[in-house]
């Protein structure tokens, strides 16, 4: 009989089902190899979103489920009587996800355990506070999470946090990084940006990331007469206002903005950053920051718990708190100081060794739980 593990993961599909697959099916490879019986990584989603056209592949099935609930338990019933057993689902998230898996049990795969992953500072108080829908969703997790057999973390502070908040056993609770880290030893840029050193802005922009800590810091580093470009990788509902205000600090030419980039197109930012700026007020795990010392680039951000981590991972002076209220002669102290750090090849070893641990253990997480 085939032993499956399915992951309910509605929200990561809708948001960005290409990255989530790509993943999802690193992640059933790993699991096939782990394993000697015949283990099945699968994927729900439901029809009515819009990557139904999503197929299985290697080691990865897509389970499509109709949106109404009366077919919806024929397909389960069909897959309950099939030569599979479904002893694990992973909820990608503790809100929709969540309660999905929660349903998939109740109704189905009664002996189903379940692992929560979250990848977010839920128990941040400043996130809880960002939006109304985030209030919300602080409440549905506190129910969601008092039933899982295990809960996925991402880092330490942010552990910290959820345990302080939300009042789970520290027991139930497994620290495995986020796995996403495109790296390689070598890479020379096709086409230099700009003979500036660059500044770089990774990430969604939208005001909950920092955006205007980010003009306000770039408006500092102006007025004390320092030439600078910035590089901006990413997209999000206020990139217009964004570029506009970005480009009436700098020069036009001194501003370049790539869009949303694939982890194997970032490549060619990343071999022109010189300093990555992160003002993202909450940061559970911070793939970017990371990202960035593995590609020898030195980092100041706002704390969180994800620059915490890192901060405690590498030494400090490659990992620079930003205080975004220091005076702007103080602020190009700092800057010019970054320009000046090497990350050495050692720093940036450990934190790619982290990420290729991460799958194994998450891998492992799984195989302890489905057994």
């Amino acid at each position: 009989m085939n032993s499956l593990v399915y992951i309910v993961d509605m929200r990561n599909l809708i948001l960005d089902h290409e990255s989530t697959l790509r993943r999802h099916l690193k992640y059933a490879d790993g699991l096939q190899l782990r394993t000697k019986s015949k283990v099945i990584l699968g994927v729900i989603q439901f029809k009515r979103q819009k990557v139904a056209s999503l197929e299985s592949q290697g080691n990865l099935q897509i389970l499509s489920l109709p949106s109404n609930p009366l077919r919806m338990a024929r397909s389960l019933r069909q897959m309950k009587s099939s030569d599979s057993f479904v002893n694990l689902l992973i909820a990608g998230d503790p809100w929709e996800s969540a309660i999905g898996a929660y349903l998939l049990r109740i109704l189905h795969f009664k002996s189903a355990r379940i692992q929560i992953q979250i990848h977010g500072d839920i128990g941040n108080k400043t996130w809880i506070h960002q939006r109304k829908t985030n209030l919300l969703r602080s409440f549905i997790a506190i129910i969601t999470l008092r039933f899982a057999n295990q809960i996925r973390t991402v880092g330490i502070a942010q552990t910290n946090l959820l345990i302080s908040k939300y009042r789970v056993p520290r027991t139930r609770c497994r620290i495995i990084p986020i796995t996403s880290l495109y790296w390689t030893d070598s890479f020379t840029p096709s086409e230099v940006f700009s003979p500036l050193p660059a500044i770089g802005f990774v990430g969604r922009l939208q005001s909950d990331r920092g955006t205007a800590h980010f003009l306000e810091l770039i408006g500092k580093l102006r007025r004390q007469n320092l030439f600078f470009s910035v590089i901006v990788a990413g997209e999000g509902p206020e990139r217009e206002n964004f570029e506009n205000k970005l480009k009436r600090l700098l020069p036009r030419e001194n501003v370049a903005f790539l869009g949303n980039l694939k982890p194997e197109e970032m490549v060619e930012a990343w071999s022109q950053i010189k300093v990555l700026v992160s003002t993202a007020p909450t940061e559970s795990f911070g793939r970017s920051i990371r990202e960035a010392i593995a590609w020898g680039i030195p980092v100041w951000a706002i704390p969180s718990s994800g620059v915490c981590d890192l901060q405690n991972e590498v030494p400090e002076r490659y990992v620079r708190s930003l205080d975004i209220s220091l005076s702007a002669e103080h602020q190009a102290e700092i800057f010019s100081e970054l320009l000046l750090v090497e990350v050495p090849l050692g720093v940036r070893e450990r934190v790619v060794n982290a990420d290729k641990r991460a799958m194994e253990d998450l891998v492992e997480s799984w195989v302890e739980l489905s057994s």
